[in-house]
């Protein structure tokens, strides 16, 4: 289980009554979780995408050496 599908449960369902589940909600929070989930991996994909095309000087611009983009840039959509 991720550590957003996590957090919403905790939100959701921990302060509620442990007598009433609606699984319909449960099954949208959970997908609304996993849609967020493969916005993120989307967002870092494009990002390490960018940062490689990037030269010296505009690294220096944002404060990063060519050593520190490619460390980023290499690694996997998944991982933070």
């Amino acid at each position: 289980m991720t550590t957003i599908t996590r957090n919403v449960f905790a939100l959701r369902y921990l302060a509620a009554p442990c007598t009433t589940v609606d699984t319909a909600r449960v099954d949208r929070d959970i997908l609304a979780a996993i849609a967020c989930l493969f916005g993120v991996w989307a967002q870092r994909h494009t990002t390490r995408a960018h940062l490689r095309r990037l030269d010296v000087h505009l690294l220096a611009d944002i404060g990063l050496s060519v050593t520190d983009a490619e460390r980023e840039a290499g690694k996997p959509f998944w991982r933070a």
